[in-house]
């Protein structure tokens, strides 16, 4: 602690920390914003924004031009005038605020912008201020119609456009600059809807000097059309044309595109597509496709083969005989495109492609016409089943697949390419339906010539399981494989297409083909050849291995090897399969063992699939036993043979199999044992390789012994050029067989009793008593107290919100049974990244005697931490709060990295469920956006909680023009260990209702409300009359004081002081259809005004009154009036 001092005075007298009182000219700048330009001043101390506001945001609102003055509200706000600190004359009246931000409501909405939270009218003065009629700038002018010069849209039905755009475009060059993003889609023709939705955008048609909005039913028809070929094109959908963003009283009757009526011989051109060859006609007016066909789609339909007569029917309409258009026998009949699309519709289907819409049967002659006997073409030949050749699929159940899949790809070599992309999320294993799901998708498995589709049910399982390291990778699901898209019809059990009895696809099992058993697990168990010496296709032989030599089974070995490396013959001779019964008997055995050691019984070896009888059984196994039981043995080792136990049983946990084996391993460790680099070095390790016996079982190693003996000893290790063994990772062991084990070498000294905490500032932990000496050595609280002091000035600058619980983690250990209790190792490490630099930029180092590695994870919850890194922190969303949790975690399951950006992402969404929606609605929305966190995991929301949700309100949402986000898909969401329901919800009482209402801003001029007003408001709220309000009911609560307090502020805040007059008071009270005769009005007004009036907290307490009176029929008008 020697630095202490020098840390003290260096960041006390640091220049970072000194704050100017002062605010002079020399601080003035040009402003430079192009928004801000011509208000009537020039200079500004913050020419880049004040802080808490975004620029470009204020710049989105100000192009808007909802407002002739919105430029001087934004820019006198967030750009001030130097001066106007000290100046109200320089700054906007709050009445002029209030009545732009009125006027500018509904067109940020449909823009998707929002009011800046931080600018509330409130806090500007009311007089001596730049007032609407006093303005120094002249109001922004109205835009104009003006002429389309766009190429794109030169030809629309309309000629004139008005900008901006919805998009913010001021000029049609800008706008035209942006929609060439589109420029292949277009070229591609995927869509006849989407070059007059991308116009009704970029270029609006202009009405009476406004624009025509984009229509929503034109977006979603364009979108759904260009799926196939964005996903060809890798092309992305804007955030920004977000179908659900636009409305649908804007669309008209869409124009057809014209027919030309002539069809002369000089716009014959040669048929130059080779699906098209050869079908009697080689001369079309449209070698590139009639306009709003798509001809790469068309292709992708032909070579389907679903039908003989599909290239026919395709290209006669498609890629037409000159002449078709006043010749009916040159186009199909009606009769063959009805039974081709018949025939078609499940292969098509099945391959995911669609029939062209615009190919309508009933449009085609019924008579004189191309007719099914008549054709001119052979069939396009069907393709065949091949041999996978993908490398990540090599190893499935399955060995043949077949060309094109259902994304198009032709070959199998453009299939691996494709597949590539999800390489990371394979490697990490995020799922074991992820792999065989990818296969069914890029290498169907093929099935009489066909391929089979691929499973839903297996796509959300990968896509569910998978969630949370695709936000980590930043890696998104393809649009292309959204599972609603595949059927469940095709689905198998996943773990297996083959019983896991028959390991082998050929017909024939002679004795040529055996080999001799290989794997060191599976000998001595009555069989020496096998057809499968590397394993049974689609096992991993080396995981086997794992599983066999945990010895969790006398019987492990039996039914891994029988069903992986089986004995010659067993294809067609039960005798040689271990039965059914022994290996569910196995399995339920293992389970535990695997588990705490991060292993996992294979997926495709189903005990279900094995023989009941004429097998091997466990009692009477017709082979050598499996390994020979095994029992205890006294230990030889000599490193392990002064310890408290004398019996160890082999094999180990690491496969050793004698003591001898372990002994020549475990001996590298002996110089570190011998210096001592840590006391619980030397039992950690015998532990592991001379496990302790006990009834036959060996041990398992502990956790915490491993990270003591490994935080101390691994810094060596390094100095010396050596790593930790992957072998002795302490996190693949449990804490369930830890005995008494000191959490700390500092714990060795002398035993201690507990005291109470003495230091002010280490008052208000999760732990009341510490142990004095503690594990940094020092002999009396008040020593401890002094050294936690010299970190004040770190403490002050706030470097880490968990600055405070970890040092006094440290410095005043929590203490149990008299033993003081390690500090949190995540906990360490939070700290310790943020405020190691803080340190560094003042010359100093973080204390060695605070070092991470120090300590570790056993007790890391009581922080809302868990030993994975997760952190819980308070919930600061204001809509999320009140819930029965008040902890969550970021990212959340949106993959949103502060609370600060969920409120923007979940406000809009929020704005419309809270209106439109049951509470239980914004109750599952914050499971999603604010989930729970306990122990820094995070509590995920069950699918039963979303479709209730989504169930309740969707169909009110569609008032608004909105539909379910899809981002909210309930799919997504598990079905088991997760939050199910609210049952526990806080229930609040009229005291801590007052409270939150008064934190939660429902204030006018700061004064609030009273605990009578809150009492009142309970009365009215409360449904059961149970005296206290649940979340659904404070909800509502809410929203009902939003909204007379928006009232009171509109219309009576003005005045000075703010209060209602007696006939104000009787207006309002008509406006909300309450009649009143005026001695009952007398009484109200009486008990409730002042002498200027009723103010704001008897304002709320009258109408609430009056909708008690009125009784809950009135009430419930009033929130399907007001709020729905």
């Amino acid at each position: 602690m020697k630095h202490v001092f020098l840390l003290v005075v260096s960041l006390l007298q640091s220049p970072q920390l000194a704050r100017t009182q002062t605010h002079d000219n020399t601080s003035c700048k040009p402003v430079t914003t192009s928004f801000c330009q011509g208000l009537g001043y020039s200079t500004t101390p913050h020419p880049d924004g004040v802080q808490g506001f975004n620029l470009r945001q204020i710049g989105q609102i100000v192009e808007t031009a909802c407002s002739p003055h919105i430029a001087t509200v934004m820019c006198r706000v967030v750009v001030p005038e130097c001066g106007s600190e000290s100046d109200s004359r320089k700054k906007p009246c709050r009445a002029l605020c209030q009545k732009v931000k009125k006027d500018c409501e509904f067109t940020l909405m449909a823009k998707w912008l929002f009011w800046p939270m931080k600018l509330g009218c409130e806090t500007l003065p009311e007089s001596d201020c730049v007032q609407d009629e006093g303005l120094l700038v002249p109001p922004v002018p109205p835009p104009t119609c003006q002429r389309i010069t766009m190429p794109l849209c030169a030809d629309l039905p309309y000629a004139e456009t008005i900008l901006p755009n919805v998009l913010g475009h001021k000029t049609q060059d800008e706008a035209a600059t942006a929609i060439r993003q589109f420029s292949s889609l277009v070229r591609g023709q995927c869509s006849s809807h989407l070059k007059p939705f991308l116009c009704s955008v970029y270029t609006p048609k202009c009405v009476s000097g406004r624009a025509q909005p984009p229509c929503r039913s034109l977006c979603e028809k364009a979108k759904s059309e260009c799926a196939t070929s964005m996903t060809n094109l890798r092309f992305q959908w804007p955030e920004a044309l977000k179908c659900e963003a636009f409305t649908t009283e804007s669309c008209e009757q869409l124009p057809q595109p014209a027919t030309k009526q002539t069809d002369d011989r000089t716009s014959c051109k040669p048929v130059t597509t080779n699906f098209c060859q050869g079908l009697g006609y080689s001369t079309t007016p449209h070698p590139d496709g009639v306009q709003g066909f798509n001809l790469r789609q068309i292709g992708q339909i032909v070579e389907t083969a679903c039908s003989p007569h599909i290239a026919t029917v395709m290209c006669r309409v498609v890629v037409p005989e000159c002449g078709s258009e006043s010749d009916s026998l040159k186009k199909p009949c009606r009769a063959l495109c009805q039974k081709v699309k018949k025939d078609c519709e499940s292969t098509l289907r099945a391959k995911w492609l669609f029939w062209p819409m615009r190919l309508g049967c009933e449009t085609l002659p019924e008579s004189d016409c191309v007719q099914d006997e008549g054709l001119l073409v052979p069939p396009v030949p069907p393709p065949t089943c091949q041999r996978i050749t993908v490398p990540l699929c090599a190893d499935l159940p399955y060995t043949e697949t077949i060309m094109p899949n259902v994304l198009g790809h032709k070959s199998q070599d453009e299939a691996a390419t494709a597949i590539q992309q999800f390489s990371s999320l394979v490697r990490r294993q995020c799922s074991s339906h992820l792999k065989p799901f990818l296969c069914s998708v890029y290498t169907p498995k093929c099935v009489s010539g066909r391929a089979q589709p691929p499973c839903r049910s297996l796509c959300e399982k990968a896509k569910s399981e998978c969630a949370t390291s695709m936000t980590n990778l930043r890696f998104q699901w393809p649009e292309a494989l959204k599972c609603e898209a595949f059927t469940t019809e095709s689905c198998e059990r996943v773990v297996s297409q083959l019983p896991a009895s028959q390991p082998a696809r050929t017909r024939t099992d002679d004795k040529t083909s055996c080999k001799p058993v290989t794997a060191s697990f599976c000998k001595g168990l009555g069989y020496f050849t096998t057809l499968h010496p590397d394993g049974v296709q689609g096992f991993n032989l080396r995981e086997i291995g794992q599983i066999v030599e945990t010895a969790c089974s006398p019987h492990i070995a039996t039914v891994m090897c029988r069903v992986v490396v089986p004995e010659c013959g067993s294809e067609s001779d039960s005798r040689k399969k271990p039965c059914r019964a022994l290996c569910q008997k196995v399995k339920k055995d293992c389970e535990p063992a695997l588990r705490a050691k991060r292993l996992s019984w294979p997926l495709k070896l189903r005990c279900e699939s094995l023989p009941e009888s004429n097998c091997v059984q466990g009692q009477d196994v017709q082979v050598t036993p499996t390994l020979p039981t095994p029992t205890c043995q006294r230990i030889t080792v000599p490193l392990c043979a002064d310890l408290s136990y004398t019996e160890t049983i082999m094999p180990n946990i690491l496969g050793h199999k004698t003591q001898d084996e372990a002994g020549l391993e475990v001996h590298q460790f002996s110089p570190l044992v011998k210096v001592q680099c840590s006391p619980h070095l030397k039992p950690f390790l015998c532990s592991v390789y001379s496990p302790k016996c006990v009834l036959g079982r060996r041990q398992a190693p502990c956790r915490a012994l491993c990270e003591q003996a490994r935080s101390s000893c691994e810094p060596l290790m390094r100095s010396f050029g050596f790593q930790w063994p992957d072998g002795l990772n302490c996190e693949a062991f449990t804490s369930e067989s830890c005995e008494q084990v000191p959490p700390l070498r500092y714990l060795e000294k002398s035993p201690s009793s507990c005291q109470a905490i003495t230091s002010s500032f280490c008052k208000d932990l999760p732990y009341t008593q510490t142990v004095i000496p503690g594990i940094l050595g020092h002999t009396t609280q008040e020593e401890a107290n002094l050294a936690i002091n010299t970190f004040m000035p770190l403490i002050e600058l706030n470097c880490s919100p968990y600055m405070k619980p970890f040092l006094c983690s440290a410095f005043f250990p929590k203490c149990v049974s008299g033993a003081a209790q390690s500090p949190c190792r995540v906990l360490c490490e939070q700290v310790r990244s943020r405020c190691e630099p803080v340190l560094n930029s003042f010359s100093h180092k973080w204390p060695k005697d605070l070092r991470c590695e120090a300590f570790t994870n056993e007790h890391c919850g009581q922080y809302g931490m868990s030993s994975s890194g997760g952190v819980c922190e308070p919930i600061t969303i204001p809509m999320c709060q009140g819930l029965s949790y008040n902890q969550t975690t970021v990212p959340n399951l949106m993959g949103h990295t502060s609370q600060r950006e969920t409120v923007l992402k979940m406000a809009f969404f929020n704005s419309i469920v809270q209106a439109a929606c049951p509470a239980d609605t914004q109750l599952f929305l914050c499971r999603v956006y604010a989930p729970q966190c306990v122990e820094g995991q995070v509590q995920r929301p069950c699918r039963s909680l979303c479709e209730k949700a989504k169930r309740d309100c969707e169909g009110l949402t569609v008032n608004f023009g909105l539909s379910w986000p899809d981002e909210l898909q309930c799919h997504l969401y598990p079905e088991e260990n997760c939050i199910s329901d609210n049952s526990k919800l806080e229930v609040l009482r009229a005291e801590e209702v007052l409270v939150k209402l008064n934190a939660g801003g429902y204030t006018i001029h700061g004064k609030p409300l009273t605990l009578k007003t809150a009492q009142l408001l309970m009365i009215l709220m409360d449904r059961n009359k149970s005296g206290d309000l649940d979340v659904e009911e404070f909800l509502k609560l809410q929203h009902f004081v939003a909204y007379i307090r928006r009232e009171y502020a509109e219309n009576y805040e003005s005045r000075n002081p703010p209060a209602v007059t007696q006939t104000q008071m009787k207006k309002a009270i008509a406006a909300h259809n309450f009649n009143l005769d005026g001695e009952t009005f007398d009484a109200l007004w009486s008990v409730h005004h002042s002498n200027t009036g009723i103010d704001y907290d008897d304002y709320v307490a009258v109408l609430t009154k009056l909708y008690i009176l009125q009784g809950n029929q009135s009430f419930h008008f009033f929130f399907s009036f007001h709020l729905f």
